[in-house]
Parts: structure tokens; sequence; C-alpha cells
């Protein structure tokens, strides 16, 4: 089966369409007001819960506000043993998360995910279920998710003969409406049934804003 391959190409499946979109998406105008994705301007203040260690990122509250003190490595995505729907606010601070094959988030509710960097082992992220990304395979469920300046470095590979490949989420499905603000894709992402560089498939019940 041929694969397809999304270096640097954005390619988005909306309801059976295919259209294509520049790999680079940048806001007018982002709220932390920087145009390099994952950096923060000099003198930004994060807000919330300070994480310095895998532990503390695997341990936060689902609903809780949190942000990055330092580059950390993560094994495990945060939820994939709580099964908790992430549905606050995680912020990078300019720092980065280090993957080890799995996504950041095994599942994300309603959220903002921002001013992120993610890097890799020598693994990529992998998957075979329905939906892969480097932040989270799937988000569904009614979902209202911002995702806003980050910078993707990871590469997305689907090994399931249906799994739709994304660099920063798989699907977006059930309701769900997502905002792409400020996103980089650095790294190939590939399926050889759907692919995106930031998102693999959205469906006719969805939406979403780059």
């Amino acid at each position: 089966m041929k694969k397809i391959i999304s270096f640097a190409l954005a390619v988005v499946m909306i309801a059976g369409l295919f259209s294509v979109i520049p790999m680079t998406v940048t806001a007018e105008e982002s709220s932390t007001g920087v145009t390099e994705p994952g950096a923060v301007p000099t003198g930004y203040v994060p807000v919330g819960t300070a994480i310095t260690k895998p532990e503390e990122f695997y341990a936060m509250k689902a609903d809780g506000n949190y942000y990055l003190a330092n580059d950390i490595d993560i094994v495990e995505s945060y939820g994939s043993k709580s099964k908790s729907k992430f549905t606050g606010t995680f912020d990078g601070n300019g720092y980065s998360i280090k993957l080890n094959g799995k996504p950041i988030f095994s599942s994300l509710g309603s959220c903002t995910i921002k001013n992120l960097t993610t890097r890799a082992t020598g693994e990529h992220v992998t998957g075979k279920s329905t939906a892969v990304g480097a932040i989270v395979g799937t988000v569904s469920g009614s979902s209202n998710v911002v995702f806003e300046n980050i910078a993707n470095n990871v590469s997305v590979t689907a090994t399931g003969t249906k799994t739709t490949a994304g660099a920063i989420v798989g699907t977006v499905s059930g309701g769900s409406i997502v905002a792409f603000e400020n996103i980089v894709n650095n790294a190939p992402v590939t399926s050889a049934y759907r692919a995106g560089g930031l998102v693999g498939m959205i469906n006719d019940k969805s939406n979403a804003r780059f």
C-alpha cells in the first residue's frame, strides 16, 4: 500500500475532500505577542502551577493550569494510566518536552496547549489505533481546543492500515472545534491511510481554524 508522507505540506481531509495548506500556520496576533513558534518574549510570566519533572506532569489535575519551568523528558502520555482527559491550560513557557514514542496527551477535552516545543529520542511517535499525533491522537466529544505557539520536531508515523496521522493531532471528531495559531511542523508525518502536517483528518461534524 502506498504511503502518504507529509513533510513540507499539511494535508487536511474534511468530509472526504482533499485540501493542501502551508506547513506553518502563523496567527495574525498570538496572545504572547510573538511569531516564532514555541518561544515566549522576554519578561513573559506564566500562570499556574510549575512543572519541573515528569512525575509532576503525570500527576497534573485534569482541569488545572500548569506551565513548564524547564525542559522535561516523558516516556508515557498524560492520562494513559488514569484515563484522565485534560481540560485545563498547559503552557510550555518556551521550554520543550522530549517524547519517547508516545504523544504528550492520551486525550484532550476543552483546553489550551501553548508555548511549547516537542523533541524526540531515537523513536518516532507511532500508533496503530484510529489516530496518532505528537500532542494527541484524537480530539472528540464536542471539545473546544486551542493549540497556540507550538513547534513540532517529532516525526509521527501511523502503523495501522487505517490510522490517521497528524503532526499535532491525528483526528478532530465528535463536533469538536480546534484552533491552530502560530504553529510549525518540522518533521515528517507518515500514514498509509491519511496524513497531515498539522491535523490528519477533520470530520464533517467538526471544525478547525488555521
